[in-house]
């Protein structure tokens, strides 16, 4: 089933709504239609216009907020910190890239540390705590809770029954 998103009107469109009262645009436009269950992926003329109303109804503030107070009650971003510095004492990376990918690709996974002898007849890993960086459970069940809160006031579910 092809998404229908109902595009706004044209004369209450993003562009000419008053851009102080945030209110008023998000009540004159029209509800998106979006198809139950949903697609997967979902098709981006869905994602596309499910974004700009996002934009438009001044959301991804309110989105940011909740997921920075929540990585921030759980420790995550302090772990991050420590976590970042220990990659570069350690020399574990050397340039920003580096460390950017090793640090996305831990708070994905999570961090992996393999206790084994290494060439010179040390154990690795031994005696060294890891600080882990995956991004707690917690921090996306907020997000979600928060983005489906902001949705729910522009979307409508259509069944294919």
């Amino acid at each position: 089933m092809a998404p229908s998103p109902n595009p706004p009107s044209s004369s209450h469109n993003a562009n000419s709504a008053n851009a102080n009262n945030t209110n008023d645009t998000q009540t004159s436009t029209a509800r998106l239609q979006i198809p139950q269950p949903l697609p997967h992926p979902i098709p981006p003329p869905l994602q596309s216009t499910v974004n700009a109303s996002l934009l438009a109804s001044n959301t991804i503030p309110t989105l940011h907020a909740a997921l920075v107070n929540a990585a921030q009650a759980s420790g995550w971003l302090e772990n991050v910190k420590r976590r970042t510095l220990e990659l570069l004492r350690n020399g574990e990376c050397h340039s920003y890239g580096e460390l950017m990918a090793r640090i996305q690709k831990e708070a994905k996974e999570g961090v992996s540390v393999t206790n084994g002898v290494n060439g010179h007849g040390a154990v690795n890993g031994a005696g060294r705590d890891v600080v882990d960086v995956k991004v707690p459970e917690a921090v996306y069940q907020e997000g979600i809770r928060v983005l489906e809160g902001c949705l729910r006031g522009m979307v409508d579910v259509v069944t294919d029954e």
